[in-house]
C-alpha cells in the first residue's frame, strides 16, 4: 500500500536533500581551500630555506620577487586562508545540525514497512 507524502513532509525530504548537496559541496570547496593553504605553507618553507631569486605567477607572467616580499605576501595568503578554512568549519557544522533536525523529523513522519518510522542516512 502506497503512502501519501504530506507536503510538510515533502517540503523537507527536499530541504534534507539540498542540505545534503550544500554539505557535499562545501566539502569539496574546503578541500581546495585546505591544497592551496598546504602549497602556501610549502612556499613558504622553501623561502625560509635562502635563496635569492623567487618567481611569483601575476596572471599569467611570472614576475621576480624578492624573498621578503614574497614571504610577506605568502603569510598575508596563508591567514586568509586559515580563516576562511574556519568559516567553512562553521557553516558545515551549521548545516550538519540542521540536517540532524530535519533527519530526525523525516524518520517519524515517514512510514518505514513492518516499524514506525524510517531510516534516513546522510
Amino acid at each position: 500500500m502506497a503512502h501519501e507524502l504530506s507536503d510538510e513532509t515533502r517540503k523537507q525530504l527536499i530541504e534534507f536533500q539540498q542540505n545534503q548537496q550544500q554539505l557535499q559541496m562545501l566539502a569539496y570547496q574546503e578541500q581546495a581551500l585546505k591544497a592551496q593553504e598546504m602549497e602556501v605553507k610549502k612556499a613558504l618553507e622553501e623561502i625560509s630555506k635562502g635563496g635569492e631569486k623567487f618567481y611569483r605567477y601575476a596572471g599569467s607572467i611570472i614576475v621576480p620577487k624578492s624573498g621578503g616580499e614574497l614571504d610577506k605576501e605568502l603569510k598575508q595568503e596563508k591567514e586568509e586562508l586559515e580563516l576562511r578554512i574556519k568559516l567553512f568549519g562553521k557553516q558545515v557544522e551549521k548545516l550538519r545540525k540542521k540536517g540532524g533536525e530535519l533527519r530526525e523529523s523525516l524518520e517519524k513522519a515517514l512510514p518505514r514497512q513492518g516499524g514506525d518510522g524510517a531510516q534516513i542516512s546522510g
